[in-house]
């Protein structure tokens, strides 16, 4: 049943059945990696890009951790983003500028930005709990952002501030 009313009064459960308010940094943690994942997988669907579709999955383990209070994630989850940021780089021309949101890759500036919301809401609900998982987050922007470049220069988007 999708509807509970146990959310009436402004509270809802997290896993394992502690109450907290809506507003709570969890739930607006958990809120925020929610859309993330969303715009993760549209971006995926629109762009045609295996790495984001990828990613959409990890996250998915990522939340399941976090939500049910396991361990933290392996370093392995953020190490396999540096590998790709260090490979994106080798292959991308140099940045000359402040990239700007342009055409359709916009949208991929927007991810980025999700991404960016996401690390802020972990920062204020859990960092010291998961301290790879905050690692994880922070390389995920640089990521995106290098996604966002490598799609505007392939449809000559590429505008600088």
């Amino acid at each position: 049943m999708i509807t509970t009313k146990t959310g009436d009064k402004g509270e809802t459960s997290l896993l394992g059945g502690r109450r907290v308010a809506k507003d709570s940094n969890e739930i607006e943690f958990f809120g925020a990696l929610d859309e993330l994942i969303a715009m993760l997988a549209y971006c995926s669907h629109v762009f045609k890009r295996d790495d984001l579709e990828s990613i959409e999955k990890e996250l998915q383990i990522v939340f399941g951790k976090i939500a049910s209070f396991e361990k933290d994630i392996s370093d392995d989850f953020y190490k396999r983003l540096e590998e790709k940021i260090s490979k994106k780089e080798e292959e991308l021309p140099e940045i000359k500028g402040f990239v700007m949101p342009y055409g359709e890759t916009a949208l991929l500036h927007m991810l980025r930005a999700l991404a960016r919301k996401v690390e802020r809401r972990f920062v204020s609900a859990s960092k010291a709990r998961f301290p790879n998982a905050l690692k994880y987050f922070n390389r995920l922007s640089d990521y995106l952002f290098l996604v966002a470049y490598e799609e505007a220069l392939k449809r000559d988007e590429l505008k600088y501030f």
